[in-house]
């Protein structure tokens, strides 16, 4: 004789969120630990030899992880692609696997300004984050920072390398703009396989902030 059970939606939020947690504790360290120096410079070999993009460490973006309305949130969630979201910061490598991701921003902050007030951002601007100071462009004795690289969403940085504007283009900035992009697909890539590997990310989450929140920097641990 088979039984079967009811179990509430509250009671299952926290099991999700605590096995969320879990995950986060148990993978982070081992799949997303912060990358040492010597780890950095192994990311710019690697974006060297596969995108030809000299010095850089990493192709960031966002993505929006659609969820429902949430209660008294007002437009925070609310993007300018017309639908509510938490957003997903994330940075990858040249081999399209995350080496930093941020969670947790309100869906309509996906802009420019939005990079420097998160906590990825802060680490990034205060050092944090083990990255080297100064590299020698491969091939010369000219030294630059390490860099990421953004669409033209992001503020130029020293940190942070962004394509040239449209109306300033001649001949060279058009060719450095294409290899840039080239390499800003990396983490399109990225969240392209993320989302087919998680089919949760194919649909609203519809769980509350905290657990939406929680299950989306686990998935991102287990990405490897």
């Amino acid at each position: 004789m088979g039984y079967s059970f009811r179990v509430g939606k509250n009671k299952i939020q926290g099991i999700v969120r605590e096995t969320g947690e879990a995950i986060w504790k148990v993978l982070q360290p081992l799949y997303m630990a912060v990358p040492t120096p010597e780890e950095w410079l192994l990311i710019a070999n690697e974006f060297n030899d596969i995108c030809k993009m000299r010095n850089c460490i990493g192709s960031i973006d966002w993505k929006h992880g659609r969820i429902k309305f949430p209660p008294n949130a007002g437009s925070l969630y609310f993007n300018y692609e017309s639908f509510h979201s938490m957003n997903l910061l994330g940075v990858a490598d040249a081999n399209l696997c995350f080496t930093l991701i941020d969670v947790g921003a309100y869906g309509r902050e996906k802009d420019s300004s939005d990079f420097s007030n998160t906590s990825l951002g802060k680490a990034f601007s205060s050092g944090d984050l083990n990255v080297p100071p100064m590299k020698n462009i491969p091939g010369t004795s000219i030294s630059t920072p390490l860099y990421l690289v953004g669409d033209e969403t992001f503020t130029l940085k020293p940190n942070l390398m962004r394509p040239f504007p449209r109306r300033e283009l001649d001949f060279a900035k058009t060719v450095f703009n294409d290899e840039l992009s080239s390499t800003g697909r990396t983490i399109q890539c990225t969240f392209g396989l993320l989302t087919k590997k998680f089919g949760i990310f194919q649909k609203a989450f519809e769980t509350n902030v905290e657990v939406t929140e929680r299950t989306i920097k686990s998935a991102g641990a287990m990405w490897e």
